[in-house]
């Protein structure tokens, strides 16, 4: 999946599968639980390395724990992103056109991904029971990133 996605600065949509309850410690929320289902991660990657060198670390991980996604990541089967290469920030508006299309997206946890956000996010994670195939889940990412004016390039794994 790596491959296809560029080292340029952006905002970036993970997405995967969670196939069974899990509860745990999350950095500085505590306790977390999560259950079966589609999970959204969304974040931008500004720094060195840009898209490639965040999801990287997304994907394979680190022996310590930095972004909250980094507890969840051993749990959850990832099978794709969605990125867009600039330098604005774009997660906040990319997740709420997500939470609001109609399929089922909450917030699992509050706060999740969000320590820094300034868009009044309730959490960067969204989840959803719904059973989308991956081409209904690339529609819905597709549609909410064109409701905030740009097309992201894919990757799947």
């Amino acid at each position: 999946m790596l491959e296809a996605i560029p080292a340029a600065p952006g905002t970036y949509v993970l997405a995967g599968r969670l196939s069974r309850p899990v509860e745990l410690p999350v950095g500085r929320l505590g306790m977390a639980a999560f259950q079966p289902g589609v999970l959204l991660y969304s974040g931008s990657a500004l720094g060195p390395g840009g898209l490639k060198a965040r999801l990287r670390h997304h994907l394979e991980g680190s022996s310590r724990p930095h972004w909250h996604l980094d507890y969840l990541r051993p749990w959850v089967r990832w099978e794709a992103a969605w990125w867009h290469a600039g330098p604005e920030r774009l997660e906040c508006r990319w997740l709420q056109a997500l939470a609001r299309s109609g399929d089922g997206w909450t917030f699992p946890v509050r706060g999740f991904g969000a320590s820094d956000c300034t868009g009044g996010c309730p959490a960067h994670l969204l989840w959803t029971p719904e059973k989308l195939t991956w081409d209904g889940l690339h529609r819905a990412v597709l549609q909410a990133a064109q409701a905030c004016q740009f097309v992201p390039g894919r990757a799947a794994g």
